[in-house]
């Protein structure tokens, strides 16, 4: 008992030594040890890199603090200082990917005819979804426990749409299309979306790519038929 009540004091005295250690640690003046902008530019450029590659090779149960740092050749407190640990990972691969959507139709806008334009729209949007399969799931798909994309997300997501919407507007002044630019855009986007979640499940009768795309197209051109009114 007595050994029992001297271990259990020895407990006692070094909790408090650390409660005072963090006191005095409290009250010491900071130093800053952050790299340079420009380092600290190049560190997060390579996170996001890293994160970007086990996200594709992986998929989003494979985005590990730790493994990212790993391969960024950086310390799990660079990720941790720069993103905010793995939640801030996924809403920065979240943005990417909404970004590389917006970067591939973007310029496509107000090329040939408004038709012509809708059908390389709609394969640029299909072509990219394909190509980074993960990303179009952590984008779309299953929910994340723990995340919830930012405002900065969520209106890289909108800016998107609004490529969409500036073609349904060309598309319907030219007489393709009646009512209302936004909703219509709306339904263009579903289909695609729901054509291509069809083909990443899985799910899609088996064809070659080429028939593939050119079903998409058809169904596509059937819709703005249909709104044509």
């Amino acid at each position: 008992m007595a050994e029992l009540r001297q271990t259990g004091s020895s407990w006692v005295k070094l909790s408090q030594t650390i409660t005072v250690l963090f006191q005095v640690y409290d009250t010491l003046p900071r130093v800053s040890s952050a790299a340079p902008a420009s380092e600290q530019d190049a560190i997060s450029v390579r996170i996001h890199a890293a994160a970007e590659a086990l996200l594709e090779e992986r998929g989003i149960d494979g985005i590990q603090v730790r493994e990212v740092a790993e391969r960024a050749d950086t310390s799990t407190m660079g990720v941790y200082s720069r993103f905010g640990g793995k939640a801030g990972l996924l809403d920065r691969l979240y943005r990417s990917g909404f970004e590389r959507l917006r970067r591939a139709v973007e310029p496509l806008r107000d090329v040939g005819s408004p038709s012509e334009e809708l059908d390389r729209m709609a394969d640029a949007y299909r072509d990219t979804a394909l190509a980074w399969p993960h990303h179009y799931d952590l984008m779309f798909g299953r929910a994340v426990p723990g995340f919830e994309p930012g405002k900065a997300s969520i209106s890289e997501a909108r800016a998107g749409f609004q490529v969409w919407v500036g073609s349904v507007k060309r598309a319907t002044a030219a007489g393709l299309l009646s009512g209302r630019p936004e909703e219509n855009a709306f339904r263009l986007w579903a289909l695609t979306h729901g054509v291509v979640s069809l083909e990443l499940s899985g799910m899609a009768p088996s064809a070659s790519h080429r028939a593939r795309r050119q079903r998409h197209r058809e169904a596509a051109r059937a819709l703005v038929v249909g709104l044509r009114g």
